[in-house]
């Protein structure tokens, strides 16, 4: 008898007894799935609220017998005696009331945390005949395009004003709509004034519905403690403990941007101290990251926004969050990285990516400093911080707490489509989100393929236009490119493709690192970024292509590892002698 554990994958036929030609198909993980979890399945999938009765067809020579399924038991058995058939066949048969159903009610607010994964199930037919996909995904099209379509102008080329933000906010303070204010920010930035202001709520400083008083009082509570922890690895029987470790960050902090006015100070300015106690007091909090080469740029941006000491490391702590993997030793995040930016320029120029190979720089190593960083020393400075805002506004909302996810670096990938299904919250709310600021089909219809310069040019990025082992290339979901940050990718290879003849000059690895160092803070920041939005939008509509003949796993995502405790926690205070080995940028 087959064992359970050798099952990765069962292929789910499910038809209804009354009307065998209604059909749903999908897979499911034995090992994880339950009967419950099939059972609330099946009733999303044909949109029922009656009791079912779920029975398993199989069939015998010339007969065909079914039994019942009503327990784990029940369907680990079903699963055992379909092993080798093409399919687990179930038959469901209707009873029960049906509850009335409540006319008012907005699909936006279902419980989305037991919905199958709509990016992960493709049906047979033409038509998709998936759980809460085919009901939903018009409703859910429609609904995103009325949104933008009643903020978004494209004859607007002025970043995101007072006058935008104040609209957004109730008589309390509460910011609404934040999704609209976030597609202005994708497409023209925030205006330098409103910056400290914007870049809190851009990286998810905040809770969400506090009102502006309840965020004051937020900020306050976490600058006193940050003084306060401060003060601990400053007391003078602790500094011995942390000497190496500031003799590294301190090295960073007097050559981190020092032409710029901010920074072209004297040494012992308190410019350079207050960069200095951030990165410092974020290593001593967070040992397993320590200091790395690199956060010194990430923290300058910031300090000279929000110019306060205790804020900007508020708003360090929450970009670390998403930014740590880039630094821990494993080099797991990067690896993954690389993986994904070698995909893109693949599948969007295969010219430049043979030649990348020739040359040996296939691997996409020579772009290290640009993922790292999110390209923050690839343009002047002030064109880094509208670069940084634009990256922020493209990233999904942190999940909520304790909430497990499905892993960062899945892929779900066909022989010639990409997988993924981007116009539903019930995407987000089964992954665990409860919120999106904005929807990726946002950013599609907010810009304009007529925006492109140079028609001939970008003829070359046909996604269709591909030979021989090229055309398999296949690319994660939005959800899981670069890692949960897909817009980053795309500015890199943006670069690449308006440097491409730079590139094709170069005669090995070397050379081609030697040229784009000589670039740094030297691109042209308008041009990449529009580039790279273009070439976003290009992937996010093709995102939505389905591979009929494609079966892609229905499961739960897995727990993650318990997280560490925000940084005014428990042992937040404590000491640490160790630092981690400094990364090279």
């Amino acid at each position: 008898m087959t064992s359970l554990s050798d099952v990765d994958v069962v292929r789910v036929k499910v038809s209804l007894e009354k009307n065998h030609n209604d059909i749903r198909r999908f897979v499911i993980d034995p090992n994880i799935t339950t009967f419950a979890d099939l059972y609330k399945w099946i009733q999303r999938a044909f949109y029922i609220k009656r009791s079912l009765e779920i029975s398993h067809r199989l069939s015998c020579e010339n007969t065909t017998l079914n039994f019942a399924i009503s327990s784990d038991k029940d369907l680990q058995d079903a699963v055992r005696a379909a092993a080798d058939s093409p399919y687990l066949e179930l038959r469901v048969l209707v009873t029960g009331e049906t509850d009335e159903p409540n006319d008012s009610e907005d699909w936006i607010v279902l419980d989305g945390y037991n919905i199958p994964m709509i990016k992960d199930i493709r049906s047979f037919g033409n038509r998709l005949t998936l759980p809460i996909a085919s009901a939903f995904r018009k409703r859910v099209e429609n609904t995103f395009y009325q949104i933008t379509s009643a903020f978004i102008d494209m004859s607007r080329k002025t970043p995101l004003g007072e006058s935008d933000w104040l609209a957004h906010m109730d008589d309390e303070g509460h910011l609404k709509n934040v999704h609209e204010l976030w597609v202005i920010v994708f497409n023209w930035g925030v205006e330098p004034s409103l910056r400290r202001c914007v870049w809190k709520h851009l990286l998810n400083v905040f809770p969400p519905d506090l009102t502006e008083i309840e965020r004051e009082k937020y900020l306050a509570m976490k600058c006193k403690v940050y003084w306060q922890i401060q003060a601990s690895w400053r007391r003078e029987d602790q500094l011995s403990k942390t000497e190496s470790l500031r003799d590294m960050v301190w090295k960073d902090v007097r050559r981190t941007d020092r032409t710029y006015p901010y920074f072209d100070v004297p040494d012992d300015h308190h410019h350079l101290t207050s960069l200095f106690n951030i990165l410092v007091t974020y290593a001593v909090l967070n040992p397993d990251v320590s200091y790395a080469q690199g956060m010194s740029d990430l923290a300058a941006p910031l300090l000279v926004v929000m110019d306060d000491e205790a804020i900007t490391f508020t708003c360090f702590t929450a970009l670390m969050s998403r930014c740590r993997k880039h630094f821990l030793p494993d080099g797991k995040a990067m690896s993954l990285k690389f993986d994904h930016l070698t995909l893109l320029v693949q599948k969007f120029d295969p010219e430049l990516y043979k030649y990348l190979m020739k040359v040996e720089a296939d691997d996409m190593f020579f772009c290290y400093r640009w993922l790292v960083l999110d390209l923050k020393r690839e343009f002047q400075f002030d064109d880094s911080l509208q670069i940084m805002e634009v990256i922020w506004s493209s990233l999904l909302p942190p999940p909520p707490k304790d909430t497990p996810q499905s892993p960062s670096s899945a892929t779900f990938n066909t022989a010639n489509k990409l997988q993924c299904s981007l116009n539903s919250s019930a995407v987000l709310r089964s992954e665990g989100y409860s919120s999106l600021p904005y929807s990726y089909q946002s950013l599609v219809s907010a810009n304009n393929d007529q925006d492109f310069a140079d028609e001939d040019e970008y003829a070359a990025l046909n996604l269709d236009d591909f030979g021989g082992k090229l055309a398999l290339v296949s690319l994660p979901d939005p959800y899981h490119l670069g890692d949960g940050n897909p817009f980053s990718l795309f500015l890199c290879l943006a670069i690449l493709i308006l440097h491409r003849e730079r590139v094709f000059n170069e005669q090995d690895y070397n050379s081609l690192a030697s040229s784009f160092d000589k670039k740094v803070r030297k691109h042209d920041a308008e041009k990449v970024l529009t580039q790279a939005r273009q070439l976003f939008s290009q992937y996010l509509r093709h995102c939505e292509l389905v591979d009929n003949n494609e079966f892609v796993s229905l499961q739960k995502p897995k727990e993650n590892e318990k997280k560490k405790e925000s940084w005014f926690d428990d042992n937040s205070c404590e000491i640490v002698s160790n630092a981690s080995p400094e990364i090279q940028c």
